[in-house]
């Protein structure tokens, strides 16, 4: 998911570092989470909201924007 991987480059940490902010054993976990190649649950989403400090707003209007282009995208 583009939005999560934002939201770290935003921060100016690593895939490292935002992977133990969020309690992942491993670096690969994370990837694994940012790159939506696993479900993502709602604790980690609300874990990624708190961490990145923006606000619930903030954060639900760029899930929202990549929802919308994502389903733009797909009706071409």
């Amino acid at each position: 998911m583009d939005f999560i991987r934002k939201i770290r480059e935003k921060m100016g940490i690593s895939s490292y570092k935002m992977a133990q902010q969020l309690g992942y054993p491993s670096t690969q976990g994370y990837i694994q989470f940012e790159n939506a190649k696993k479900a993502v649950s709602l604790e980690k989403l609300i874990t990624l909201c708190k961490v990145s400090k923006l606000s619930a707003d903030e954060f639900m209007q760029m899930i929202e924007s990549e929802v919308v282009e994502k389903n733009k995208q797909r009706k071409k």
